[in-house]
C-alpha cells in the first residue's frame, strides 16, 4: 500500500510525467485498498461482466454499502466502512476528468489510440502489479508455481484473514464472500495456539490444585 502511494506521490511532482501516468499510479493505488477492505475477487479483465460497475454497489437502510458480485459465484460482500472513503474519492476523481456518466469504477481518463477510448474501464492493473513486485523484489520468474507467487488474489486472503483475527463467525464470512467455511479453514486462517491462549484457556474446567500437601505415604491430597 506504501509503495502504491509512493509512486502516485512521485508520479504527481514529476514535471515530466504525462497525465495518463499519473491517473494509472492514483487508481492503482485505490483499486489496491479497495479490494483489501472488501475481500472480493479481484477482476482479472478477462471477462467485462466481472468489472467493478458503479451499479454493483447497494446501500442498506442504514446508509451501509454492500458490493454485489456474480464472478465465481454469486455473493453480496459487506464493504467496510474504512473502504466508504475510496469508493467518494475515486467517483470525485471521474467527475473532475469528466466522467461524470462512467459506469465503471477504474476506468481510462483519456483516449490512446488504438487501444481505448476516455471512459473505457481498465481491464486490469497487471503491469502495475508486477512493476510493484519487481521493485519490492518478490517478483518470481514466469513459469513458477502460481501458488508460490504473490499475486492479487492474495489481497482477498488478507481480508479473510484480518476479519477473521477481528472475530468474525467464519460461516457468515463465508457466506458474504461466495466460499465455503472448509475454504477459509484450510486456505486462510492462519490460527496458533500461543495467540489464542487467553481465549482457549478462560472456560478451562479444571479446578485449582492450588498448594499441592502430601500425606505420609507419598501422596498427594487434593482435597481437605
Amino acid at each position: 500500500m506504501n509503495f502504491a502511494r509512493e509512486k502516485y506521490e512521485n508520479a504527481r511532482e514529476g514535471k515530466r510525467v504525462s497525465r495518463i501516468d499519473k491517473d494509472s499510479a492514483l487508481q492503482f493505488w485505490a483499486w489496491l485498498n479497495l479490494i483489501s477492505w472488501t475481500g472480493v475477487r479481484p477482476p482479472n479483465g478477462t471477462v467485462k461482466k466481472n468489472l467493478f460497475r458503479w451499479d454493483d454497489i447497494r446501500y442498506t437502510r442504514d446508509g451501509g454499502r454492500i458490493l454485489v458480485r456474480k464472478d465465481k459465484t454469486d455473493y453480496n460482500a459487506p464493504i467496510l466502512e474504512r473502504a466508504y472513503d475510496y469508493l467518494d474519492f475515486l467517483r470525485d476523481f471521474q467527475v473532475k476528468r469528466g466522467l461524470e456518466d462512467c459506469e465503471w469504477m477504474f476506468a481510462h481518463t483519456s483516449s490512446k489510440a488504438g487501444y481505448w477510448e476516455k471512459g473505457d474501464p481498465i481491464l486490469s492493473f497487471k503491469k502495475q502489479w508486477e512493476y510493484m513486485l519487481k521493485a519490492l523484489d518478490l517478483w518470481l520468474p514466469w513459469g513458477t508455481p502460481q501458488s508460490e507467487k504473490l499475486v492479487p488474489y492474495a489481497m482477498r486472503g488478507f481480508h479473510i484473514t484480518m476479519s477473521l483475527r477481528e472475530g468474525i463467525d467464519a460461516r457468515k464470512l463465508a457466506k458474504s464472500l461466495g466460499t465455503s467455511v472448509r475454504m477459509i479453514d484450510q486456505t486462510y486462517d492462519d490460527f496458533q495456539t500461543e495467540a489464542e491462549m487467553d481465549e482457549l484457556t478462560r472456560r478451562a474446567g479444571i479446578a485449582e490444585i492450588g498448594k499441592v500437601k502430601w500425606d505420609e505415604n507419598g501422596y498427594p491430597i487434593l482435597r481437605e
